[in-house]
């Protein structure tokens, strides 16, 4: 119930389609607080009992509440939606490969960061590489933001799927190269961190901002239920299939979210021709 989700329908009832920037700005921030969070969780483990410590996160959410209160109560203007038949028809291919693309993203992502630790440790590495995927994930935020409008979410989709075979290509030479792993992480993190805007993004390029709230809740629930198993698939096909056979899995499902996106980016492409031949003729 704390997911970004939420908090992104209310900004694009904020903003519209100009809630793409401020997205970004959310997320980077969301990703520098696990870089804050994770070692003050230590050190508050150190000055006091986990009780406390658990009683102190509390009065934070307690304070993050308060703080949304901030948020304005209202929403951008609403226009009125026409819709044609063929527009309604046209409109659900891409909701299809939208649910279908975020669900394999978030499972392959779900899956390869909860065994990260034990893959890092397979190669002989320390556990602490897996530092690399929180400053590929907030780093790779950061230049999101800094990109501004110049990436489209249509793009970004199109580069974030692109790297998730690559990053699979690089772990599988770590037989040769143990440190290929530490790629792996670094590669990955940013994957892990570009796909929370992508997924936030992307619909207000395939959707009217209207219907966000929707079409979201409502396609994003096939990654949230993939999400819940991926663990214990991963941890299924890791006794069965071993390191190498995992990673070739995931290299394939990398290489089908990348055909996706690619599918994804065609159809923005088509609903903007779409949208100019209306323009074009009221």
């Amino acid at each position: 119930m704390s997911l970004y989700d939420a908090l992104f329908a209310v900004l694009v009832g904020l903003y519209g389609p100009a809630a793409r920037q401020v997205i970004s700005q959310v997320a980077l921030f969301g990703g520098l607080a696990s870089v804050v969070f994770w070692p003050l969780g230590t050190l508050l483990l150190e000055w006091m009992t986990w009780n406390t410590a658990l009683f102190i996160y509390g009065c934070v959410g307690l304070l993050n509440a308060s703080l949304l209160r901030a948020i304005p109560n209202r929403q951008s203007p609403r226009k009125t939606l026409v819709h044609s038949a063929s527009q309604c028809t046209t409109a659900r291919l891409p909701a299809i490969l939208y649910a279908l693309f975020i669900a394999l993203m978030t499972f392959v992502s779900n899956g390869t960061s909860t065994h990260l630790p034990e893959l890092i440790a397979n190669f002989g590495l320390p556990v602490t590489v897996g530092m690399l995927w929180g400053i590929g994930q907030t780093g790779a935020r950061l230049l999101d933001v800094i990109s501004g409008q110049r990436l489209t979410p249509a793009r970004l989709a199109v580069i974030t799927s692109l790297l998730i075979p690559l990053c699979f290509l690089l772990a599988l030479t770590a037989n040769y190269v143990p440190v290929a792993i530490a790629g792996l992480a670094l590669g990955y993190g940013a994957v892990n961190g570009l796909v929370t805007v992508v997924k936030a993004t992307l619909p207000l390029q395939l959707f009217n901002p209207e219907q966000y709230a929707e079409r979201t809740g409502l396609l994003l629930i096939p990654g949230q239920l993939l999400a819940a198993i991926s663990p214990f698939a991963w941890a299924w096909l890791g006794s069965h299939a071993g390191v190498d056979g995992t990673l070739w899995f995931s290299l394939s499902l990398g290489v089908v979210i990348a055909i996706l996106a690619l599918a994804l980016a065609k159809c923005v492409r088509l609903r903007g021709q779409f949208s100019e031949r209306l323009s074009s003729n009221p």
